[in-house]
């Protein structure tokens, strides 16, 4: 099956707490890094890799509640996928 298998309701059931993660500078980075750790740790078996994961995703994340659970499928999508440096540029405003 698929390496994310079971890691789908966990990212699905922590984008309800999205919002609880609030900070001016960056918006939702800290809550969205949340939604989405469990597919990181799933994807990235060495810390350093998973350590350089979490950095990237801490940066400018601005959506909304309906939006979030979305957004968060189609990054760990693009993580599995596509270069860790193309990851975040859909995401710049």
């Amino acid at each position: 099956m698929s390496m994310m298998k079971g890691v789908n309701r966990r990212v699905f059931w922590r984008c309800f707490f999205l919002e609880t993660l609030w900070n001016y500078d960056k918006m939702q980075n800290i809550g969205f890094l949340f939604c989405i750790y469990p597919a990181l740790q799933r994807i990235y078996n060495k810390e350093e890799e998973l350590r350089s994961a979490t950095g990237r995703h801490l940066e400018y994340v601005n959506t909304n509640p309906p939006m979030g659970p979305m957004l968060a499928g189609m990054t760990a999508r693009m993580e599995c996928d596509f270069e860790p440096t193309s990851v975040i540029a859909y995401r710049r405003p």
